[in-house]
């Protein structure tokens, strides 16, 4: 059996004087792909930042691979968790390349990094046949494949994706869920992805609804 990577017990979320989670729960496993669905406002973003650290629980407890954990996100990108947004995918002034040279910090060996870099030029291509370009001129779609090659290149246990297809052409959203299926095989990455595009179906083991501030499978 996959071993636990995240476990959300009874998580509970005020924003604004307004509760959005109430005694939540959720468990992942490694190499699981979840969905996460529900209306706009219902706080679908708001648990990805709860687990990333941008947002603080009331109450509940956080569990990463059965450590007790309180979240903060310098925390948990050294702990494999990486989160990415749906409103700041790249750095448009840096080119492809430099967008993704920003995490050689994170790895401190040279070798490993190039070693890193080879690896997501063969998932993505993009990486290679556009570094030079400053990623400000690319399209939609190819900001988020830089950004996921970002997120890749550390090879993380956990990806957190808020909405990653939103506002890309059909093509585009089919190539993304494709990808991420692809990176999920080849490093047993677990991803929990919010989505509205129903494509996600697909392509996730499991999928919750946020309804009355729980999640409903």
């Amino acid at each position: 059996m996959s071993s636990k990577i995240l476990k959300l017990e009874n998580i509970s979320v005020d924003l604004k004087g307004f509760t959005v989670f109430d005694a939540l729960n959720l468990e992942v496993y490694e190499g699981e792909i979840i969905g996460i669905i529900g209306l706009n406002g219902t706080g679908k973003t708001t648990l990805l930042k709860t687990i990333f650290g941008l947002v603080e629980s009331r109450s509940g407890k956080i569990y990463l691979e059965d450590k007790l954990i309180r979240p903060r996100p310098d925390k948990m990108v050294r702990e494999g968790v990486v989160f990415i947004s749906q409103d700041k995918r790249v750095f448009n002034n840096l080119s492809v390349l430099e967008n993704l040279e920003i995490m050689k910090f994170m790895l401190k060996d040279n070798k490993i990094f190039a070693e890193r870099i080879r690896e997501v030029q063969d998932i993505f291509p993009i990486i290679k046949s556009k570094a030079k370009i400053k990623a400000g001129k690319l399209s939609g779609g190819e900001k988020q494949m830089v950004a996921l090659a970002r997120g890749v290149l550390l090879k993380p246990k956990l990806l957190l994706l808020d909405e990653p297809t939103l506002g890309l052409s059909p093509k585009f959203k089919k190539a993304i869920f494709e990808k991420l299926k692809e990176i999920n095989k080849a490093y047993s990455i677990s991803i929990i992805a919010v989505e509205h595009n129903k494509e996600i179906f697909s392509y996730a083991d499991k999928i919750f609804t946020v309804k009355d501030g729980c999640l409903e499978i």
